[in-house]
């Protein structure tokens, strides 16, 4: 199983230095890592979690050029909530919970994106659906979302401070 996605955000963060600006998601590494992804078996995570965390990376360098700091809750939610299939949190629901919301709001999104991971591989057999769902997600996608809910975040703090 893949790890909670407040843990590879943690380590995103924390191996933040290791992130290349030239390094490009694939589909042929989606679809050597969904191939090799299996939901019940943790040593078979180790491929798609690398991907994970590199969007995830890739997320915290935009936020961060943004001037939004990573360790901050607000901040966290911003870029997790990005990794859902519906439109997430906009910076103006963010900007207005409370630290004990974001705590809930990031419990659920580790819970609902197990979820869609458990509900992909037990629904979808054939890698090539799986690899464009994924596509989605890996490409950068997650990362252009975060710099600009960043961007709306740090003017409506810049607004509202």
């Amino acid at each position: 199983m893949i790890r909670p996605l407040t843990q590879l955000y943690s380590e995103a963060v924390g191996t933040l230095d290791q992130w290349t600006v030239s390094e490009i998601v694939t589909r042929d590494q989606i679809r050597q890592a969904v191939q090799l992804y299996d939901p019940y078996q943790l040593h078979t995570s180790y491929a798609l979690e690398h991907l994970l965390i590199h969007e995830l990376r890739q997320a915290c360098h935009y936020v961060q050029e943004q001037g939004l700091t990573l360790a901050d809750a607000q901040t966290e939610l911003l870029i997790l909530s990005a990794f859902q299939s519906d439109a997430g949190y906009q910076a103006e629901e963010i900007q207005d919970m409370s630290p004990t919301a974001i705590k809930r709001h990031l419990s659920s999104l580790d819970a609902a994106f197990n979820r869609l991971l458990h509900q992909l591989f037990l629904h979808q057999s054939q890698p090539d659906i799986l690899c464009q769902r994924f596509m989605t997600i890996l490409s950068g996608a997650v990362a252009t979302k975060c710099a600009i809910r960043a961007k709306r975040l740090k003017e409506a703090t810049l607004v509202h401070p």
